[in-house]
């Protein structure tokens, strides 16, 4: 029993040494370690895959006759499911158009704000297997990266006004555009009063 138990501890190091290089070098745990875990998969949210097969746009503001039966979890500071005002299914040819032409948002060190109000958010598959997930806002200039450690997602900046960013936004608009309320009046600032003391 003795025996076992030592030969046991002689092959633990190894097994140990073992998985953390398999982590390294097979599984990004060396960008994990230099970079950080949610930068790192902040990249590979947008990074192009061709064994993509469909992508759907869910539209995440509008309008209440716009509003549809379905429901988008958005995740990143907390976690709550949003209304659904329309959704457009990206498949075949398309997918090029949006992959190459539009889908590579560069990722920023900082979150962007704090606040996470996305007007689209985009399910990724495979076949019919959801490979990835996430919602984008531009006021916000941020982006979430979901399940960056288990059950833990989180938000990540980008610069909205790249070009990039931008065929992003016209792509989605052009397939579902999102209600956008008005601009406000600007306010008219009365001219000052005179004064007509020593008149």
């Amino acid at each position: 029993m003795r025996a076992k138990l030592l030969k046991t501890f002689r092959i633990l190091p190894w097994l140990v040494l073992a998985l953390v290089g398999a982590y390294l070098w097979l599984d990004g745990g060396w960008k994990d370690i230099t970079k950080g875990r949610a930068y790192r998969l902040a990249y590979d949210v947008h990074k192009y895959d061709d064994r993509i097969s469909k992508v759907i746009i869910y539209r995440l503001s509008g309008s209440p006759s716009q509003l549809t039966k379905d429901a988008f979890s958005v995740r990143g500071v907390y976690t709550r499911d949003v209304d659904v005002y329309g959704t457009a299914v990206i498949e075949g040819d398309e997918l090029d158009d949006f992959f190459i032409g539009c889908w590579g948002v560069e990722p920023r060190f900082h979150s962007g704000g704090m606040c996470h109000d996305a007007p689209y958010g985009f399910r990724l598959y495979r076949g019919d297997r959801l490979v990835g997930e996430t919602s984008i806002c531009w006021h916000c200039e941020n982006f979430v990266v979901k399940d960056h450690w288990p059950f833990k997602s989180t938000l990540r900046g980008f610069d909205p006004n790249t070009a990039e960013a931008q065929k992003l936004l016209a792509f989605c608009d052009a397939r579902i555009p999102y209600y956008r309320p008005p601009p406000k009046p600007a306010k008219v600032t009365p001219p000052p009063l005179e004064s007509k003391v020593g008149k």
